[in-house]
C-alpha cells in the first residue's frame, strides 16, 4: 500500500506540475497580448491626434490674400491715379456673366477699366433703390442704382451710364 500511495503521490505531483505550467503559459500569452493591445491602442491614438492637429493647422493657416488691381470699392473710384479710366459697377453674384464679358472685351481693346462689386458689403451704403447721383464730386456722394459704367478723368466723373444696353453701346 505504501507503494500505491507513492505512485498516487507521483501522479498527483505530475498533474499539479502540468496545471502550473499550463497556467504559466496561458498567463504569459495573456500578458503579451495585453501589452500588444496597449501598444496598438497607443499607436492609433497617436495617429488620430497627429492627423487632427494637421487638419487644424490647415484651417489656421492664413489664406493667400488676393490683391487685385482690377477690383475696386466705391470709396476709391475717384482716387485712382490713372488719369482717364472706366469703372464697371455690377453685382458679381447675380449679373456676372454678361458684365464679365463686357469687362473682358473692354480690357482686351486696351481700355483702362476696373470692376466694382455692388454685392460687396463695403459698397452697400452707396447702393440705392431710388435715383442715382450722376455727378458726385466726392466718394461719399456716390449713389448707384444697378449696373453702371462710370468714366473718370482727372478724379472727376465725366460720364455715368446705366443699364446693360447703354453700357454695351458705350463700350463698343
Amino acid at each position: 500500500m505504501a507503494k500505491r500511495k507513492s505512485n498516487q503521490r507521483k501522479k498527483n505531483e505530475k498533474k499539479i506540475e502540468e496545471v502550473k505550467s499550463g497556467i504559466d503559459l496561458s498567463s504569459s500569452i495573456y500578458s503579451i497580448a495585453g501589452i500588444l493591445l496597449f501598444i496598438l491602442a497607443f499607436y492609433l491614438l497617436t495617429l488620430y491626434i497627429t492627423n487632427k492637429n494637421t487638419d487644424d493647422d490647415e484651417e489656421d493657416t492664413p489664406k493667400t490674400v488676393e490683391i487685385s488691381d482690377e477690383k475696386i470699392l466705391v470709396g476709391s473710384i475717384l482716387s485712382k491715379s490713372d488719369g482717364e479710366y472706366l469703372v464697371l459697377c455690377y453685382d458679381f453674384n447675380n449679373e456676372s456673366q454678361d458684365y464679365d464679358n463686357l469687362y473682358t472685351t473692354a480690357k482686351a481693346t486696351g481700355k483702362k477699366i476696373y470692376k466694382l462689386d455692388l454685392s460687396n458689403g463695403l459698397n452697400k451704403k452707396y447702393i440705392t433703390d431710388s435715383e442715382s447721383n450722376k455727378n458726385p464730386t466726392k466718394a461719399n456722394e456716390f449713389l448707384i442704382n444697378g449696373a453702371t459704367l462710370i468714366k473718370v478723368n482727372d478724379h472727376k466723373v465725366v460720364d455715368y451710364i446705366e443699364g446693360y444696353d447703354s453700357i454695351n453701346n458705350y463700350l463698343n
